[in-house]
């Protein structure tokens, strides 16, 4: 039996996607999963780079069609790329028989205060978690402040790269699979799960098992309580809020908003 079509996961930093492209990954009975193979370290990263230089679309899809020959599944975080890129890739990855999902979080502001945390810590995975927090704790780590400055530009981009991702797929009648962080680390999400492997043709056996232990919270990074060892935290969480509130038609988030209404309208 033929595996199932190739997956394609958009999603942002500190939404929680790895466990969960980890888990759709294996029961697809595909051979690769690519994990943000365009970021500055990834495989493909030349693709993104000679983009930016060239800024050559035709060139661009005949690479990403090359690269993606053997159709691996890919986790992509696309707000570090290019909207012209990330357009190139939506098209190309559906035009290779690509299944398209998309994962966020609902709490930006507990995003933005992760990614501040990765960035002074460099906990970007579990294990680097775990390593952050024995620092903490021994006092080896001093991280310094998280910077509101910074992350009020982050909250600006990643708000306008989702607006443009959006209007692409709205554009391209692409109906990605949505799902959210809060979901998976949270209650039953098995429901979810196969809902999500059933989009993508997945008909392996999925592990319920570690897909309850990720429900309880037990596969995630779980950084929110070494969060609070960083100085000036309450100061920044409440220039993060006020940045929020005051620019809420700006900083919209359409996969949240717009679909929920187009959703409720049809229904």
């Amino acid at each position: 039996m033929p595996p199932p079509p190739p997956f394609l996961i958009w999603t942002l930093r500190r939404t929680g996607g790895t466990t969960f492209t980890r888990l759709l990954h294996a029961a697809s009975a595909r051979e690769e999963v690519w994990r943000e193979p365009f970021a500055r370290h990834g495989k493909l990263f030349g693709l993104r780079r000679r983009f930016v230089e060239d800024k050559d679309a035709a060139r661009l899809a005949e690479g990403l069609e090359v690269a993606l020959a053997a159709r691996p599944n890919i986790k992509h975080c696309f707000e570090v790329c290019p909207a012209r890129f990330n357009a190139v890739l939506l098209r190309t990855a559906t035009r290779l028989g690509y299944r398209h999902l998309y994962l966020d979080r609902r709490d930006e502001a507990g995003r933005i205060e992760s990614l501040e945390f990765a960035r002074l810590t460099g906990a970007w995975g579990r294990g680097q978690a775990e390593h952050v927090e024995k620092a903490l704790q021994d006092g080896s780590l001093r991280p310094g402040p998280p910077d509101a400055a910074l992350a009020a530009r982050e909250l600006r981009r990643s708000a306008v790269k989702r607006q443009q991702l959006f209007r692409e797929m709205k554009a391209r009648d692409t109906d990605p699979f949505v799902l959210f962080h809060e979901d998976l680390y949270a209650g039953d999400i098995l429901d979810l799960f196969h809902a999500a492997a059933r989009h993508c043709g997945v008909t392996g056996p999925l592990d319920d098992d570690a897909i309850a232990d990720q429900g309880s919270g037990l596969s995630a990074q779980n950084t929110a309580r070494l969060i609070a060892a960083l100085p000036e935290l309450e100061p920044f969480r409440a220039r993060i809020a006020g940045h929020l509130a005051e620019n809420a038609g700006k900083l919209e988030n359409p996969f949240l908003t717009r679909r929920a209404r187009r959703r409720f309208w049809l229904f």
